[in-house]
């Protein structure tokens, strides 16, 4: 299940890469894209080192935190968009993927911050 989600969130990824050629930089969107970038490489990296103890997460406390909120926004946004879907459509399929593999991340996320 966990190999699941890291190639979920690894796909999100590089769909947020492709997004971000298409915005201007220095604007609102942008910086909020380049924030959830950088939140789902730290739920990647999570996923990664639960997968396999002998890899080593190299994030302070603070970003971390830092990545919790664009996390729970992902989350919040895509249970919104899924009840507007088809069950069972490609998009449904995706979304529910998505917040499947986030939230385990966002699990992940605060098991670690209470460990440090």
């Amino acid at each position: 299940m966990i190999t699941l989600h890291i190639n979920t969130i690894n796909e999100m990824i590089i769909r947020s890469f492709h997004a971000l050629n298409k915005l201007n930089i220095n604007t609102s969107s942008y910086t909020l894209l380049i924030n959830r970038i950088n939140a789902l490489n730290v739920a990647l990296d999570l996923l990664k080192t639960s997968n396999d103890p002998s890899l080593k997460l190299i994030y302070t406390i603070d970003e971390l935190k830092e990545s919790l909120l664009p996390l729970k926004s992902i989350v919040s946004k895509s249970e919104k968009a899924i009840l507007k879907l088809r069950i069972n459509g490609w998009q449904y399929k995706m979304l529910k993927k998505n917040i499947d593999a986030v939230n385990m991340s966002i699990s992940l996320l605060i098991n670690k911050t209470k460990e440090i």
